[in-house]
């Protein structure tokens, strides 16, 4: 006979009630700055989900993301920053 623990058995607690937030797909060249309810995504045409760390679907996909990814970090307390910044639009969605 399974048993359910007292954990599983309880609602999950509810969603924190945040402002709206505003979030946009970015695809094209050039910084794009981001912040707390101003946010933005990036599709990629090219790799798979864990290309950031093997480049073997895409090595192009992974120097997109891993610029990226120290490019937000970098710029993270940069006057109006942090910033997205693309550099290969090829491996992206328009």
């Amino acid at each position: 006979m399974l048993r359910r623990s007292r954990q599983s058995a309880r609602s999950a607690a509810p969603a924190p009630d945040f402002a709206p937030h505003v979030h946009r797909p970015l695809g094209s060249a050039g910084s794009t700055p981001v912040s707390a309810g101003n946010g933005a995504w990036v599709n990629f045409t090219a790799g798979a989900h864990g290309t950031l760390f093997d480049p073997t679907s895409s090595p192009a996909a992974t120097t997109e993301m891993r610029s990226q990814a120290v490019q937000f970090a970098a710029t993270a307390t940069a006057p109006g920053g942090p910033f997205v910044v693309i550099t290969n639009t090829a491996v992206l969605q328009p």
